[in-house]
């Protein structure tokens, strides 16, 4: 007696095929969907990773840029102060390094910038053109809510650092600056790690 063979699916055996097709997808998707979501947060921790190097970069080339002008009147003042428990400190300087003003000397003032009503706005900083008139400002980053500087007078010594600098004729050979976060905010580790920089005075 031969055999017919069979060919096409019943409706039963349809059904179940369609219905295991919908799972696959739905388990597919939401795969999917887990890898885009974890790509967009990596990417967006690269872009917060950059952004805090850039920072600590343009603050360090600052820095190790220090000097005394010519006549030794001008190189560094930094003022420690604490402002609602966190550090508020601030400091000018003379520098040849390369600024948003170019090239030439330029006094720069790193400071927390504040609005009208006393709330911090974030890292801020001052540029002035040593000889002329040009000068900018503009907040480096605004979830730096405080600033740390410290100063140490020589690098051969085991001295202390120190919280302010007042010599405006004599550079110390290193400074310290750690950012802060302010009260219920929180920083990326990068941007809490301090940053000790040796000036011309070390070199």
């Amino acid at each position: 007696m031969s055999r017919r063979s069979r060919v096409g699916f019943t409706v039963l055996e349809l059904v179940v095929a369609l219905a295991i097709t919908s799972v696959a997808l739905t388990a597919g998707y939401a795969a999917l969907g887990s890898l885009v979501d974890r790509r967009q947060t990596l990417d967006a921790d690269v872009r917060e990773v950059a952004r805090i190097a850039e920072l600590r970069t343009h603050v360090t080339e600052l820095l190790a840029g220090s000097s005394i002008d010519d006549a030794g009147a001008q190189s560094l003042r930094g003022v420690a102060s604490l402002r609602d428990g966190v550090e508020d400190d601030a400091i000018t300087f003379l520098t040849r390094a390369r600024t948003p003003l170019g090239d030439g000397p330029t006094v720069v003032r790193l400071f927390i910038a504040r609005d009208a009503a006393g709330r911090p706005l974030g890292l801020a900083a001052e540029y002035a053109a040593w000889r002329g008139s040009a000068h900018a400002a503009t907040v480096l980053d605004s979830t730096v809510r405080g600033l740390s500087v410290q100063y140490r007078a020589s690098v051969v010594t085991d001295g202390e650092w120190q919280q302010n600098w007042l010599q405006p004729a004599r550079l110390p050979a290193g400074v310290r600056v750690r950012f802060v976060a302010g009260a219920g905010d929180s920083l990326p580790p990068l941007a809490r790690a301090p940053m000790v920089i040796a000036t011309e005075a070390a070199r």
